[in-house]
C-alpha cells in the first residue's frame, strides 16, 4: 500500500515537472493533481477496508478450522465407542449362544440348572438390547457430526473463495491504472 502511495506521488511530481516544461498554463494540471490525490485517497481507504475484511475472514476461517477439528475429534471418539459397543455385542452374542446351547442340554438332565441359565439368558438379552439402543444413539450422533463436518467444510470453502475474490479485486483495482486516464476506482 505504501509502495502505491509512493508511486502515485512520484507520478504526480513528474507530471507536474513535465507539465511546466511544455506549457505555462498549469490550471488544468493543478486540477488533475487534486483529482489524482482524491482518487489516491479513495483507493487507499478502499484498500484499508478490504484488508480489514480479509483479516476478519481469516479470523473466521481459523475459528471454523478449530470447530472442524473439534468436530472431527468428537467423530473419532464416537467411532471408537461404536466399535467397542459392537465388539461387546459380538462377545455377548457368543456368550448367549453358548448359554443357549448349555440350556438346551440341561433341559434334558437338570431342571434346577434350567432356571439359572434362563435368568442368565434374560440378563444377556437385556444387555444386548441396551447396547443396541446405545449403538442407535451413537449412530444418530455420528450422522449429526458428519453433517456438522460437511457444513463446516462448506463454510470454510466459501470463505476461502471470498478471500480469493477480495485478493483478486485488490490486485485488479491497483494494477494497470493509467494516470492519464484513471478508472472510476482511481
Amino acid at each position: 500500500m505504501s509502495d502505491l502511495k509512493a508511486m502515485v506521488l512520484v507520478m504526480i511530481m513528474l507530471t507536474s515537472v513535465l507539465a511546466g516544461c511544455t506549457s505555462s498554463d498549469t490550471t488544468g494540471l493543478e486540477q488533475q493533481i487534486i483529482d489524482l490525490q482524491e482518487s489516491n485517497d479513495n483507493l487507499t481507504a478502499e484498500l484499508e477496508s478490504l484488508e480489514d475484511n480479509i483479516n476478519l475472514m481469516n479470523s473466521i476461517s481459523l475459528e471454523l478450522q478449530e470447530s472442524l477439528s473439534s468436530a472431527n475429534d468428537t467423530l473419532n471418539s464416537i467411532n471408537i465407542q461404536l466399535s467397542l459397543k459392537e465388539e461387546s455385542i459380538s462377545n455377548l452374542t457368543s456368550q448367549r449362544d453358548s448359554l443357549q446351547n448349555e440350556l438346551d442340554e440341561a433341559i434334558e438332565s437338570n431342571s434346577s440348572t434350567i432356571s439359572s441359565l434362563e435368568s442368565q439368558l434374560e440378563l444377556l438379552n437385556l444387555q444386548i438390547t441396551e447396547l443396541s439402543s446405545e449403538i442407535s444413539g451413537l449412530n444418530d450422533q455420528l450422522e449429526s457430526k458428519e453433517d456438522e463436518v460437511t457444513t463446516l467444510t462448506n463454510s470454510l470453502d466459501a470463505l476461502s473463495d471470498s478471500v480469493s475474490k477480495l485478493t483478486y479485486q485488490i490486485f485488479t483495482d491497483t494494477q494497470g491504472c493509467s494516470l492519464d486516464n484513471p478508472t472510476p476506482k482511481m
